[in-house]
Order: C-alpha cells, then sequence, then structure tokens
C-alpha cells in the first residue's frame, strides 16, 4: 500500500504542478514564444525523469520566457481559454486517472497493464487536444476579449480548481495511508541514495523513484512560482506567509506555489 500511495500522491502532484505551468503558458506574454508550447516538454517529463526534467525547464523558462518588468496586459489570458481550462483538465487528466483507480478494472494480465498505463501516461497530449477541440465550440460563444483586469474572475476560478486538486491529492493520499497503516515517513520520505541500499522489490524501487521526483520538483515549483511574484516588486510581508501557511495546511507543500502565482495576480490584475 505504500507504494500505491506514493504513486497516487506523485500523480496528482505532477498534474498540480503541469496545471500551473499550462496555465502561465497561456499568459500574453508567452504566446509567441518557446514558453506557450508545454504539450512535448509535458510529455517528456512525466514519462521519463521529472526530478531532472521539471527543475530544468523551470529554470529556462525563468531565463528566457520571463519579462522583468510585469504589467496587466502581461498576465491576460483568453477568457475562451479560462473558461475551458477546468473542463479540458478534467477531462484529459482527472477522469482517464479516476478510471485507473476503479477496483471493476484492476487489470491483472500485465502486458495489457503495462499498455494501458503507457497509454494513459500520455495525458498532457489529450489535456492539450481537449483545449483545442473545446476552443472550436466556445470561441463562437464568447464575446471578443475584454481587458485582462476583467478576466479576474475567470482566473480566480481556475487557481480554485487548481487548488482543489492539489488538496484532494494531498489529502486523499495522507487519509488513505493513515487507513492502511502506511507511516508518512514511508508516504513521503525517499530512501537515502547509498551503495548498500537496495529495493527489496520493483514496487518499492518504483515508489522511491516517484519521491525523489516529487522531493526535487516540489521545491522546484516553490522557487519559481516565488520569483515570479517577486519581479512585480511586491514585499513578501507576515500577511503573505499566514497566508501561504494556510495554503499548505490546506493543501500540502503545492499549495504554496498555487498561493504564490494567485497572490501576483491578485496584486497586478
Amino acid at each position: 500500500p505504500d507504494s500505491t500511495w506514493a504513486g497516487f500522491y506523485f500523480i496528482g502532484s505532477f498534474g498540480v504542478s503541469w496545471a500551473l505551468i499550462v496555465l502561465e503558458s497561456l499568459r500574453s506574454y508567452n504566446l509567441h514564444n518557446f514558453g506557450s508550447w508545454t504539450t512535448i516538454p509535458g510529455l517528456l517529463m512525466f514519462n521519463h525523469t521529472p526530478a531532472i526534467y521539471l527543475p530544468l525547464y523551470l529554470g529556462v523558462r525563468l531565463a528566457l520566457m520571463t519579462p522583468s518588468n510585469i504589467t496587466p496586459s502581461d498576465l491576460a489570458i483568453d477568457p475562451v481559454q479560462l473558461e475551458l481550462f477546468p473542463w479540458a483538465f478534467a477531462i484529459g487528466y482527472v477522469a482517464p486517472f479516476i478510471v485507473l483507480l476503479l477496483p471493476d478494472l484492476r487489470i491483472r494480465d500485465i502486458s495489457i497493464k503495462q499498455s494501458v498505463a503507457a497509454w494513459w501516461q500520455q495525458w498532457p497530449a489529450y489535456v492539450a487536444l481537449c483545449r483545442l477541440l473545446l476552443s472550436l465550440i466556445w470561441r463562437p460563444a464568447v464575446l471578443p476579449s475584454p481587458p485582462a483586469t476583467e478576466t479576474w474572475p475567470q482566473i480566480e476560478s481556475v487557481y480554485m480548481f487548481i487548488f482543489v486538486i492539489a488538496a484532494l491529492s494531498h489529502w486523499l493520499s495522507v487519509f488513505g495511508a493513515f487507513a492502511t497503516r502506511v507511516t508518512m515517513i514511508e508516504l513521503f520520505l525517499p530512501a537515502l541514495p547509498g551503495k548498500d541500499k537496495k529495493a527489496r522489490h520493483g514496487w518499492e524501487a518504483a515508489k522511491w523513484c516517484v519521491q525523489w521526483d516529487v522531493v526535487l520538483d516540489t521545491p522546484a515549483m516553490v522557487l519559481w512560482a516565488g520569483v515570479l511574484y517577486w519581479q512585480t516588486g511586491v514585499v513578501m510581508d507576515s500577511s503573505l506567509w499566514q497566508r501561504l501557511l494556510v495554503n499548505f495546511l490546506l493543501a500540502g507543500p503545492l499549495g504554496v506555489p498555487i498561493g504564490l502565482l494567485w497572490e501576483r495576480d491578485a496584486f497586478v490584475l
């Protein structure tokens, strides 16, 4: 059960991280550069080594694709994309994940199980495809783009959607671990590397891998969001730290980068 819950937590964490990155890629300052291309990087990272590639990718975004002085127009997002964002992630990411968890769909044949998992792992492409198809449906029904400040309620609803996913993935993992007598150390902390440290079986090795992904990716997300917040010139006062602490308690570690980007948008917009 410890491997199961660690895997569940990793998938939820990466989904939240990627939702924040995709949301940032929709900003007007990213529309005509590499920052708007997220599908291929998402596929490469989720299917290979997020612990290495995600921090590097975020570093590249900060170095090459982030303006030094953020203005409201820089943070503007097409209202159509804001409307369909939760639906695209719900259909392309959340729904397939829930289907895989259904007990009646457990597959015993290992080759079929690997094939199903391999197809499911391409979910960043499914999210992108959903965004494309839904935009074709939504766009005729949406009026011309309003000023960036008028889309703030829509942006808030998207942040709330991401926050809810973060909270659910965090607390379902924690409560599930408690229910199956898995300790928090077994759930969150990977084994330290050492020449004499060997996994007892493949499940434990996989658990350590995804745990290292989370341990390294989460600070990278916090740092990335913190730099984006800092670039606005806002002082990080005690009230901000208190709100971030509340986010952490409600949604786990990824509540912090969500809160930082949310606060940045609230200040600029």
